[in-house]
């Protein structure tokens, strides 16, 4: 694991969210992990931890529609959720992320990205693919600032294939 680099890690679709975290504490350290459903109304319910070491931020939220009829609202809802809620999420959490992080251990930032923010999508998921691409690319620019902070950031996305 480099600081400050960001690496897209495949993982089988039904890999959660837990199952991630633990793969990661498993492979660097012994720990638990603990599952927080956190939105930014529930924030102040965390804020009493004293430390994180990881952060998965699980956001997702889609929107299909025909591209002449896509409205406004899809994109809205589905950028603020899939990428701006993240970007907040983390910015927030970072002073306890940076509490947890040891000289030759970092802290983790893990975001759930899709393979549809990679390739052209089968559906008309506008808003979708572009948010989840914006979010690969947000990983790799949150693992340049925050390895500064001893805090690693990548993004994973569920990897499938076509058997036939």
């Amino acid at each position: 694991m480099h600081l400050g680099r960001a690496r897209r890690m495949p993982f089988q679709r039904t890999s959660t969210p837990k199952r991630i975290a633990r793969s990661w504490l498993k492979s660097c350290r012994s720990g638990k992990a603990v599952r927080l459903e956190l939105s930014i109304v529930s924030f102040c319910n965390v804020v009493t931890l004293a430390e994180l070491h990881v952060l998965v931020n699980n956001s997702g939220s889609n929107w299909a529609a025909p591209y002449d009829e896509y409205p406004s609202a899809g994109w809205n809802r589905v950028l603020t959720l899939n990428l701006h809620r993240v970007f907040t999420i983390t910015q927030l959490l970072t002073p306890l992320l940076e509490r947890a992080a040891a000289p030759n251990d970092p802290a983790r930032v893990i975001n759930i990205g899709s393979v549809d923010g990679i390739r052209v999508p089968a559906h008309e998921t506008f808003a979708y693919s572009a948010s989840k691409a914006g979010l690969h690319h947000m990983s790799r620019v949150l693992a340049h600032h925050l390895g500064k902070r001893n805090i690693t950031c990548v993004s994973v996305t569920s990897a499938f294939m076509v058997l036939g």
